[in-house]
């Protein structure tokens, strides 16, 4: 709509709106009276009948002659002079009228005694749409003709007056009125509001003209900005990319080495030098990958995938990767997923679970003692469709909390609760806002709640003095289809009795409902001595599932007197821990402990040792994450491997040559993807590590040529690149080139050796 055909319209409007003013005074307020009057009149019935317990025929009709005279008189009235009299409104004389008809119903109905005293605010109420001082005409005239009622019921008719109670009613009745006159005031202002719109209308039309020149020039001068713009954004991706690569590569030398150095004898002092370099290192990759995730998203460039997950797997892997910071400050790092909730959805896992570690990695670092736990439940069920759920993750710590005023502030990009350059914790300050902006991009809802409501400190027996907080995100995932999920053979759990002890009250909760899912009967204590008792007054407990770090009496102390009972020396032991500590191994192996588990536990996890305990298959120590792959298990798994290392860089040659031949693999190294090539048509490799960008010849072109040269051989040899480009638009072009696998520099002996059991194994779980 023009803003000509606006005006136009605005005029149009009002002529109708006179037109309808006066249908409705004089055809349809009218026959509205008269229905109204009815109802009235009923009133008047039913209060005699139950209120005063009378009747009389000649009060009715009485009543009758006058109330429908009057609604006839007034309707032809106004149907005669409506809009001819013009120095006052016909409609308003009998709004007012009204009123002392009220009066009359008031006091033939009992005056004082009766109930319809409340007929003088209808008036009040049914003006409260013109103004407030409308309102108050009607109140106040209401009241004064009651006043009139009362007197002529004392005086003519000598009744007897408790002028207390009637001054209560009018206090009443007056104060409704001041009710009904507030909102009549905002209805004022609304309609102000609205007139003057109309008369900006007028005024902004020739302003819009002259702005719909203007804005044309805009125009030109935007697309031109707009094509500048593509191409800054294009310079920015490859910086990006770039600058990725450039301090990824030798991160992956310092890194890499580090670790391997910290594998070797060293003094106590060198290590702990080695292990602050390392600490320092992983730091500063920390705030490089949030440069770069933050500068994806505000380019647009970061892509969501949507891939089947196992939501407690991603959940359990995000936590477990910071279970050594939360164990280094003694906090209790928990878990809690609610089994009503299935195990697969469709999502992109890495990015949930970043969001995990940045809220979790944030509340251990606010933390200094105490528990941070993970809630993961439904939230408004009723809202999800039928295909999906909606997921409410929340994150409480027992830390320092965070000022009212500063909780919108934390979510902004390079920014803290505390500003000061002389802040305790450091940080970016990337972390939270990345979060939020990838909750968004989920189409989910992320906040912050300081302090922790007492009521869920009560629930989840949270002792500290802190404040706390708690980070809530909330997303709409649907189900993954049923053949994704992994079903367990638990049926050896069955009717189980196992003692269960742990001094956090939230993980014995835990631990007993994923236990009694499956029908193992668990007896749940809290410390040492308890489970002692336990044992001591039972003979047929199956199996134990002990704490390692409680006070007073850790899981060790426990362990070994129970090894000292006659009738429990060969009792499965289950031993939970926050963190290894050196000789935890080596006591297990000398208390004959069934399984060793790092701390938070999946329900997965758990299931899978207690199977093997059951089935016989005892061992030292159970590996049940993912996350504690060592290059140990590759040797295990394919023996002795020849691999050929494509690789510019001589530091990460030797990074990467070290590693391999620890495991006992042998190596050869290749400078650029040409003598790669040389080397593959000269050997007999069971596994190429490429890197990407290399001289005379990259990786991605090495590749293309060996797969064209394995089409005539039937052969094929698996490809892992090894790029210090970690963009989502270099993995799919390596994936395209025919590469099998991709892992990002600095290159972690975890993740090379979980993506070469991934290539090689296929399914194999390491």
């Amino acid at each position: 709509m023009t803003p000509k055909e606006f005006i136009l319209n605005v005029d149009e409007n009002y002529l109708r709106k006179k037109r309808q003013s006066y249908d409705y005074n004089v055809r349809l307020i009218p026959r509205l009276r008269l229905f109204g009057f009815s109802i009235l009149m009923l009133l008047v019935i039913v209060h005699e009948w139950l209120i005063r317990n009378t009747f009389q025929i000649t009060a009715f009709w009485q009543c009758l002659f006058v109330i429908y005279g009057y609604a006839i008189l007034s309707w032809l009235v106004l149907k005669q002079y409506f809009n001819k009299i013009t120095s006052f409104n016909l409609g308003t004389l009998f709004f007012y009228l009204d009123v002392l008809l009220f009066g009359y119903i008031v006091y033939v109905t009992g005056a004082n005694q009766s109930w319809l005293i409340v007929l003088f605010l209808v008036r009040a109420a049914d003006q409260s749409h013109y103004s407030p001082k409308r309102v108050l005409a009607m109140l106040h005239l209401g009241i004064l003709v009651y006043l009139g009622v009362l007197a002529i019921a004392a005086f003519h008719l000598n009744a007897s007056i408790s002028w207390k109670v009637e001054a209560g009613k009018i206090i009443i009745l007056y104060f409704s009125g001041l009710f009904l006159a507030s909102t009549a005031l905002t209805s004022q202002r609304l309609r102000n509001e609205l007139s003057a719109t109309i008369r900006n209308a007028r005024e902004l039309f020739q302003r819009l003209q002259e702005a719909h020149h203007r804005l044309e020039e805009k125009n030109v001068q935007l697309e031109k900005a707009r094509k500048e713009a593509e191409a800054a954004n294009k310079l920015k991706s490859e910086f990006l990319a770039n600058m990725s690569h450039e301090i990824r590569t030798p991160m992956n030398g310092i890194l890499g080495m580090t670790e391997l150095a910290l594998e070797t004898e060293l003094t106590p002092e060198q290590r702990e030098y080695l292990s602050l370099i390392k600490r320092s290192g992983e730091s500063l990759l920390t705030i490089i990958n949030d440069i770069l995730d933050f500068s994806k998203i505000e380019a647009g460039k970061l892509d969501l995938e949507r891939i089947p997950f196992n939501l407690r797997e991603v959940v359990g892997d995000a936590l477990k990767s910071l279970s050594i910071k939360a164990f280094q400050k003694n906090i209790e790092l928990v878990q809690w997923i609610d089994e009503d909730l299935p195990d697969a959805f469709m999502g992109d896992p890495g990015r949930i679970r970043q969001i995990i570690v940045n809220l979790v990695g944030n509340a251990i670092k606010f933390t200094e003692n105490g528990d941070v736990i993970v809630l993961v439940q439904r939230f408004a069920e009723e809202h999800a469709s039928d295909k999906s759920a909606r997921l409410w993750f929340q994150v409480i710590d027992t830390g320092i909390g965070i000022p009212k005023e500063k909780q919108d502030q934390i979510f902004e990009a390079f920014t803290q609760a505390d500003g000061s350059t002389t802040r305790k914790y450091g940080g970016t300050g990337l972390g939270l806002s990345i979060s939020l902006r990838l909750v968004r991009m989920m189409n989910g809802k992320l906040w912050v709640e300081s302090p922790v409501p007492k009521a869920l400190r009560n629930e989840l027996r949270i002792q500290s003095n802190q404040p706390g907080s708690i980070f809530h995100f909330v997303l709409d995932l649907e189900e993954a289809p049923g053949s994704y999920t992994k079903t367990l053979p638990t049926k050896t759990l069955r009717g189980r009795k196992l003692l269960v002890v742990d001094d956090n009250a939230i993980n014995r909760k835990y631990l007993e409902t994923v236990l009694k899912r499956v029908e193992v009967n668990p007896i749940v204590v809290p410390g040492a001595q308890e489970a002692l008792n336990v044992l001591h007054t039972q003979a047929d407990i199956d199996a134990l599932i002990t704490d390692g770090h409680m006070p007073e009496y850790d899981g060790f102390m426990l362990i070994e007197a129970v090894r000292e009972m006659a009738a429990y020396q060969q009792l499965p032991v289950v031993l939970l821990t926050s963190g290894s500590r050196p000789g935890d191994i080596e006591k297990c192996k000398q208390l004959n402990v069934a399984g060793y588990m790092i701390k938070p536990i999946t329900r997965d996890e758990l299931y899978r040792v207690l199977i093997n305990i059951f089935a016989d298959n005892r061992v030292s120590q159970v590996d049940s994450t993912k996350a504690q792959v060592s290059t140990h298990h590759i040797g295990e798994k394919f023996g002795s491997l020849n691999i050929l290392v494509a690789e510019d860089n001589t530091v990460n040659q030797r990074l990467v040559q070290r590693m391999l031949e620890k495991a006992g693999h042998r190596v050869e190294i290749a400078a650029n993807g040409e003598e790669a090539i040389e080397k593959w048509q000269n050997g007999q490799f069971d596994l190429i590590l490429m890197d990407i960008q290399m001289p005379v010849m990259d990786g991605y072109e090495a590749t293309r040529k060996i797969r064209e040269m394995e089409v005539n051989s039937g052969k094929h040899t698996p490809i892992i690149a090894l790029s210090a480009n970690a963009m989502k638009a270099h993995r799919e072009k390596g994936l395209t080139a025919g590469m099998d696998g991709y892992v990002t520099k600095p290159i972690k002996i975890s993740e090379l050796s979980g993506e070469i059991n991934r290539v090689l194994g296929k399914a194999v779980d390491v």
